[in-house]
């Protein structure tokens, strides 16, 4: 998603990369030679799939996928975890969400990625320094739990109990029964995440020894500043691995059931992506169906695809693929389920500006809806907007608004209502009706069209009644 003249505010974006792992010592056989490399500039991914051709000769078809990042079989875990890694630790930190997650065939490097990216996350968070001295002062806690199909288990709790998934009727999601960890070092939260890891599940199959046959999902929650009311969320998911048919033909009926639910939960989740994508479309947020509670991954992940969340979310989606001939169908596949997601949202032709939007407001306009939302001072409003415009005001976290409103003098009350009012033109603006043309339905359209539907029910009403008559008179 983007922000721009027309769209306003994106609300959930999406990065979407690759990593391709390096050979192996067990990568020795015929079909063990390099198939998939990076593309030029580190921004493609390119399948170079071996087949025959009608006459009889070998030759190479290319498969390319555009992506934002393409890491090769030498790529520095620190350089991936500074370019989507730390990113979305600094928006948990701003009270807002981060999501990544690897997806790929079982072997191909997911847990060792997320596992040098998650080390990285704790040394982030626990970095000395300046930040240091400002989390100090803010409670970070640490969750895990495993998703196996519609079941959910708390990784870090001794009897491994049961976690229950659901909604609360203010739609906030709720994970009943995960124990939440509070941390206060680096050295404290390595030693859960070990913990997590050590107790997830994983079974031997016929391409990994100890392939995960769980969705891990570590939660770290940043509890916001004093006077704020939303903590920040960072996930880190590690997804079980996807087979193909000939990987699990050996497979007993557990593994065969387990492999069945792992597929159905990584349809569901590419689903939801590609659908979130879409509400993206001024306009089109009412009529796109976004079926997060079609599985238990997808609907721990709400914030991420629900349109009307009342603050920013970036994801990180990270496609792992194996280098080699004999992986190379299952790599292209993982790789097609991918790129797709990098869907650039485009405005509708000759989209009718929406000036009830925030996002698109100049910076004048912004002080004088400040100054009246608030109330405050003009100065005061000059303060709090910081000759921002809209789409960068919209973007300001929770925390760093009610820092904004604590420097020019608005109390504790006066901030919550400026930001509530923010968010709920936001997510307004999103869920605007619009024609196929890209006008605006005002509420007076509705009424008038809803207003000419009841007449044109009622009329074909009184049609029908005139011609039962009509019928009955000629019998």
């Amino acid at each position: 998603g983007r922000a721009g003249p027309e769209n306003g505010l994106e609300t959930s974006t999406f990065t979407v990369c690759a990593r391709i792992r390096p050979k192996l010592p067990q990568d020795q056989g015929d079909e063990d030679f390099v198939c998939v490399v990076p593309g030029e500039h580190g921004r493609a991914a390119r399948c170079l799939v071996p087949r025959v051709s009608i006459t009889g000769r070998p030759k190479l078809d290319e498969a390319r996928s555009e992506l934002d990042y393409c890491w090769g079989p030498s790529a520095d875990e620190d350089n991936i975890f500074d370019s989507v890694g730390r990113p979305l630790v600094h928006r948990a930190l701003d009270g807002q969400v981060g999501v990544i997650f690897a997806y790929g065939q079982t072997g191909s490097g997911k847990t060792h990625t997320m596992s040098n990216l998650m080390e990285r996350v704790v040394g982030e968070l626990f970095k000395s320094g300046a930040a240091a001295n400002v989390m100090r002062h803010r409670k970070i806690s640490f969750s895990y739990c495993e998703i196996l199909g519609s079941d959910a288990n708390d990784c870090l709790s001794p009897s491994h109990d049961a976690v229950k998934i659901g909604e609360m009727l203010d739609g906030r999601v709720v994970l009943k029964n995960l124990s939440e960890h509070e941390v206060e070092d680096a050295a404290q939260m390595h030693a859960l995440v070990k913990k997590a890891a050590a107790t997830r599940s994983t079974e031997s199959t016929a391409r990994n020894d100890t392939s995960s046959r769980s969705h891990g999902i570590g939660i770290v929650t940043v509890a916001p500043p004093e006077g704020c009311a939303l903590a920040g969320k960072l996930y880190v998911i590690d997804l079980a691995g996807s087979e193909r048919a000939a990987d699990s033909k050996d497979h007993d009926q557990q593994r065969l059931e387990e492999t069945k639910a792992i597929n159905i939960s990584l349809m569901a989740l590419k689903e939801c992506i590609r659908a979130r994508t879409k509400a993206s479309r001024p306009g089109a947020a009412r009529s796109v169906h976004i079926p997060y509670r079609r599985a238990k991954l997808t609907q721990v992940m709400k914030d991420v695809f629900d349109v009307a969340s009342p603050r920013l979310c970036a994801t990180v989606v990270l496609a792992c693929v194996a280098p080699t001939a004999r992986d190379v169908d299952h790599s292209k596949n993982t790789l097609s389920y991918a790129a797709p997601l990098k869907v650039a949202v485009e405005a509708a032709p000759h989209l009718q500006r929406d000036d009830r939007d925030p996002a698109l407001w100049a910076t004048t306009q912004l002080i004088e809806w400040v100054s009246q939302t608030a109330p405050c001072t003009e100065q005061q409003a000059k303060q709090i907007v910081n000759q921002n415009t809209g789409v960068q005001f919209c973007a300001v976290s929770e925390s760093a608004l009610f820092a904004r409103c604590a420097a020019a003098e608005l109390d504790a009350k006066q901030s919550k209502k400026l930001y509530g009012a923010l968010w709920t033109a936001v997510i307004d603006a999103k869920t605007r009706n619009r024609r196929p043309d890209g006008t605006i339905i005002t509420e007076e359209d509705e009424a008038r069209e809803k207003a000419a539907k009841a007449q044109a029910l009622k009329d074909k009403a009184a049609l029908w009644k005139e011609r039962e008559k009509t019928l009955r008179s000629d019998f």
